[in-house]
């Protein structure tokens, strides 16, 4: 038999704890009703073991009740239990679960969903298998941005860290881009808003003042600056090509003409002066102005 593979101290906890089960199911029937069916659980556990063992097994088993139910008594033949169970078992986490998950089997639906409400509420539930009850709406959101199919389940504490990871992300770009625009167009009527990493902080903070839109439009004005400065930057050698124009063959004989004598020295000497003319700085100070009037363009739908 199955216990007769088992040490004697899980045997008798084994038998102990079924006991214990029946005292409970049938509490709600008569003593005498109890006794047989505790007796008959005895029984059938006594003619498992072989004579020379059933004596020190009740003791040990005996051993147990005292602090289970002062009024229960048992011998060789049956066990008499009252129905009440002292504060042991109301401690025992695993025995109360055991007790739960059999009760619940014989709920109805509608009680059996009080009682999950009741563990979520103590925060006893969702924290794994189906995890948390994700809104609908918010979480099909999310399925559908990073294309998952169907209703697979969202871990929550991936979700978190994967939070935590773009939150600082966003949060870096707030600051880098921010302040890089306000070098390249100090003047320039795009302005940014509040520093995100507050608003973000406010908004799951559930404040009031920040609205979910709030949160929407910072983060998509910063992503528009983000693709207009990347689609500025692809453009600077256009930029630099403008700004020295005036350089260009056609241009310098624009400047000193095509007829008389000694022209290419005189199209040398002309490059030469113009060349002499070239400030980095002011060059630099060009292509930044240029890719800033490009960018706030694009921002605004007006540039091409």
């Amino acid at each position: 038999m199955a216990e007769q593979h088992a040490t004697d101290g899980d045997r008798v906890a084994v038998v102990a704890n079924r006991l214990r089960l029946l005292q409970i199911d049938f509490a709600d029937q008569s003593e005498a009703d109890r006794r047989g069916y505790l007796g008959e659980e005895l029984g059938r556990t006594l003619a498992g073991l072989p004579p020379s063992e059933r004596k020190q097994f009740l003791e040990e088993l005996q051993s147990r009740f005292p602090t289970w139910d002062t009024n229960v008594r048992l011998d060789g033949n049956a066990a008499a239990a009252q129905p009440a169970f002292d504060q042991r078992e109301l401690g025992d986490a695993s025995f109360l679960v055991t007790r739960l998950i059999a009760v619940a089997q014989t709920l109805p639906p509608e009680r059996k969903a009080a009682v999950v409400e009741r563990l979520k509420e103590a925060g006893l539930a969702g924290a794994s298998g189906a995890g948390p009850a994700w809104p609908e709406a918010q979480a099909n959101d999310l399925r559908a941005k990073l294309q998952m199919t169907g209703h697979e389940p969202l871990d929550p504490v991936r979700v978190l860290e994967l939070l935590t990871q773009l939150t600082d992300v966003a949060c870096s770009l707030d600051q880098v881009v921010w302040n890089t625009w306000r070098v390249m167009s100090p003047q320039g009527t795009i302005k940014r808003p509040a520093v995100l990493q507050k608003t973000m902080a406010r908004f799951i903070a559930g404040d009031q003042d920040v609205p979910r839109g709030q949160v929407s439009q910072d983060v998509g004005k910063l992503r528009q600056l983000i693709a207009a400065l990347i689609g500025a930057v692809s453009q600077t050698g256009r930029f630099a090509m403008q700004h020295f124009k005036s350089f260009w063959p056609d241009e310098i004989k624009v400047l000193v003409g095509t007829s008389g004598f000694g022209l290419e020295s005189r199209y040398w000497r002309k490059y030469v002066e113009l060349a002499g003319t070239v400030d980095s700085n002011a060059v630099q100070d060009a292509i930044r102005q240029a890719i800033a009037e490009y960018a706030e363009a694009l921002i605004k739908g007006t540039g091409r």
